[in-house]
């Protein structure tokens, strides 16, 4: 944390000190401002509701994202971030919510491994090799690609 704080000041220092560049190119203004703002706080609600609010808050403000970036499609690289945003929509608008892998809640802290049962996609995979079948054997989970799984489990 120490070595992120200082090498941050450094930055920050180092810009200070040096000549603005760019200062007779031409700035793009951005267009709808308030897009933006609207999207940062919808997505903050967000995080303040559970439920169908929450996900309807999410669903909203990547929309209201999505409108700022096809307004400013002319600055540089904002296309980019409007497909990003997109691209995160789909599975919030498919799936009622952002998907997340339940190793990744057991790794981070959030669920206790014995509180999930099975992988998303359906079937019940195990992470232990059986007495009829090898670690060797095992292969990839299908729902989740860090557990290994025994053929007779997917």
């Amino acid at each position: 944390m120490v070595l992120l704080a200082l090498v941050v000041s450094a930055g920050l220092l180092g810009g200070l000190a040096r000549p603005p560049l760019g200062t007779h190119a031409v700035h793009p203004r951005l267009r709808h401002a308030g897009l933006l703002g609207g999207g940062a706080v919808l997505n903050a609600a967000s995080l303040l509701f559970d439920g169908n609010v929450a996900i309807l808050s999410l669903a909203a403000s990547l929309v209201v994202l999505i409108a700022f970036a096809v307004t400013n499609r002319h600055v540089t690289g904002i296309a980019v971030v409007g497909l990003g945003l997109l691209v995160n929509l789909a599975p919030v608008a498919m799936d009622g919510g952002m998907p997340v892998r339940p190793g990744a809640l057991v790794r981070a802290g959030l669920v206790a491994p014995d509180d999930w049962s099975a992988p998303s996609c359906g079937e019940p995979a195990t992470s232990r090799p059986t007495a009829t079948c090898s670690a060797s054997s095992a292969t990839p989970c299908p729902c989740d690609r860090s557990a290994r799984c025994c053929p007779s489990a997917i």
